[in-house]
């Protein structure tokens, strides 16, 4: 009986396929599971530089304004008045930029 012999290996070679198939299946969604993973640790991760860096540069602008009002009472208006428009615009312009940034990242 060979035709019967011959079936029954085309069944089992179909099994055979068929269970490599899960088996690969599985593998893959392990792998797409392990990489979910790896990528909302990296995500979380860039969060929390992100939200560090922030604060360090919302710090650095507090300082930075700080300064400009200590400076600012202690001249008198005459020396307000002798600042080159210039350099009025320059500090205007990076004042504006900090704020941006800062609120861009919110």
């Amino acid at each position: 009986m060979p035709d019967v012999d011959f079936v029954e290996e085309i069944r089992q070679t179909e099994q055979e396929a068929d269970a490599r198939i899960e088996r690969a299946r599985a593998d893959a969604a392990s792998r797409r599971e392990a990489c979910r993973k790896k990528a909302e640790a990296q995500v979380a991760n860039a969060h929390r530089k992100a939200v560090a860096l922030r604060e360090e540069r919302l710090a650095e602008a507090q300082e930075q304004y700080e300064k400009l009002l200590k400076g600012a009472g202690e001249s008198d208006t005459s020396d307000a008045l002798s600042l080159a428009e210039e350099e009025l615009n320059r500090l205007a312009g990076f004042v504006a930029e900090r704020i941006t940034a800062l609120l861009e990242h919110r």
